[in-house]
């Protein structure tokens, strides 16, 4: 049984965000990638991660791409990961003054409900409006696609461990 994921230089490629900044979002614990073969410190660490992992990424990337800070971004990660697969089914709107600032807060929508409770409470708070919408289902088809040409290239096989070989004899060395 094989289990697919791209590598840390696939992923970055595929989210485009440098190698360096996806390798910092992980140690920083922003991203937490499904497996992580060879845990230890050192060379030949090698982070692999799924399709869930990878539309993670993206979404981050989009965010950081949009002004979204670090903190939401944790926050935001969090929520998304509460809505589990059904999550692209979700999207986002950036909240911020209408000066054109940075975004001052990301708020997730899933119904129509959800989106008039925001437009009421921006209502009751001059000066703020929603200054981007982000659909989450172009950013799956995005990554759904790209995984399925790329994963192929990493597989990580259940069961022996890599390196070591099976003798004659069935035992291993």
């Amino acid at each position: 049984m094989s289990t697919e994921f791209v590598s840390t230089p696939q992923a970055a490629k595929i989210a485009g965000v440098a190698e360096r900044t996806l390798a910092w979002w992980v140690s920083t614990g922003l991203i937490e990638p499904s497996s992580e073969t060879n845990v230890a410190p050192g060379v030949g660490n090698h982070r692999r991660f799924d399709l869930h992992d990878l539309m993670s990424i993206c979404v981050v990337t989009e965010l950081r791409n949009q002004g979204v800070g670090v903190r939401r971004l944790r926050r935001v990660q969090k929520e998304l990961a509460l809505l589990g697969d059904d999550f692209a089914s979700a999207r986002l709107a950036l909240v911020g003054d209408t000066r054109g600032n940075a975004p001052a807060d990301v708020a997730i929508l899933r119904r129509v409900a959800d989106e008039k409770r925001l437009l009421t409470s921006l209502l009751e708070k001059p000066g703020q409006a929603i200054i981007a919408s982000i659909e989450l289902k172009p950013i799956e088809r995005h990554v759904r696609r790209t995984f399925a040409k790329t994963a192929g290239a990493v597989r990580v096989k259940r069961g022996r461990k890599p390196g070591r070989k099976a003798t004659a004899s069935g035992a291993t060395g």
